[in-house]
């Protein structure tokens, strides 16, 4: 006996179109849900976000505990040479980052110099007694952030646009879950009584070890908290390499923002890396052999061992 419809038969079964309809409407359904869901996950986030940015805002009288010590340590900015050759060559011990053998910034009490890099040299310029410093151990960081906030990976991919290219939404999501590890980060060790054991303070050059003694393949990176303001929350910078002591003249410390002063007006990163390591060349030529070398537009040969980016 052939089916019958429902419309002409009351007492059948609903019809084929009816089926089809019902099974559009709940996938209607479970796609609004899921949308729902998505939206509500995503304001969770937000809203999580947003507390620990305003956790990472301490308290006035907190503030002025935690970064006061900091304004006055480790060594002069960056400043003209002074009138005579003595003065010029005298030598401080200055903090640096060091990755693979070579230097990647010059750091100073309220900033610092960045030498070659992907982006060009440049010279980060912050408040005054704003920040704190940490050499962390990155595998352990990064685990330790993995056990405290497991659900962080899944979260950052809700951040993906899946219309754009694959490796456009790689490195949206890459870029949201460094940003999650470093507010968690600046959180744990802006708290004095939540600094853990993989985790260092740098007070200044003489609170690490010299540039010389840095491992080639350390997994040791300088973390920074500065203070934004009291309207803003705390900012990070993480570098690639980790703090180390150097001796340096201050002859040299003159050439090295010299050098950026000089380039600065170069938009091509590349033509300005080259630019400034040229100087350097004349001017401090012990100092440039220490950095990273400017890459050519297009390498001709892969880049040769231990002569890896600088700082991020």
């Amino acid at each position: 006996m052939e089916p019958t419809d429902r419309a002409t038969n009351p007492a059948g079964g609903p019809s084929q179109a009816d089926r089809d309809a019902m099974q559009a409407a709940q996938a209607r359904q479970r796609a609004d849900g899921r949308f729902n869901r998505q939206l509500e996950q995503q304001e969770d986030h937000q809203q999580r976000r947003a507390q620990r940015r305003n956790a990472l805002e301490p308290s006035p009288g907190l503030r002025t505990q935690l970064f006061a010590e900091a304004a006055a340590r480790q060594v002069m900015p960056p400043r003209q040479a002074a009138a005579t050759p003595a003065a010029a060559d005298s030598v401080s011990d200055v903090l640096v980052s060091v990755h693979n053998r070579n230097i990647g910034s010059v750091y100073f009490p309220h900033g610092r110099v960045r030498t070659t890099h992907h982006a060009g040299p440049a010279i980060s310029v912050l408040p005054p007694g704003t920040i704190l410093r940490f050499n962390i151990n990155h595998a352990e960081a990064m685990q330790a952030f993995r056990d405290a906030r497991p659900e962080a990976l899944n979260q950052a991919l809700t951040w993906r646009d899946r219309t754009q290219p694959p490796e456009v939404q790689r490195l949206a999501v890459e870029n949201e879950y460094l940003d999650e590890r470093d507010a968690w980060l600046g959180e744990l060790l802006s708290n004095p009584e939540t600094i853990p054991t993989w985790a260092q303070a740098v007070t200044g050059p003489e609170s690490v070890g010299h540039v010389d003694d840095v491992p080639q393949n350390s997994d040791r990176v300088l973390f920074e908290i500065y203070d934004r303001g009291p309207e803003r929350s705390l900012g990070t910078h993480i570098s690639r390499g980790e703090a180390a002591r150097m001796p340096m003249a201050q002859s040299t410390v003159t050439a090295i923002s010299e050098a950026v002063r000089l380039t600065e007006h170069i938009a091509d990163p590349v033509r300005r890396n080259e630019a400034f390591y040229d100087y350097l060349g004349s001017h401090a030529p012990d100092f440039a052999m220490m950095i990273r070398r400017p890459d050519p537009p297009n390498p001709p040969n892969p880049p040769r061992e231990g002569d890896q980016g600088a700082q991020r």
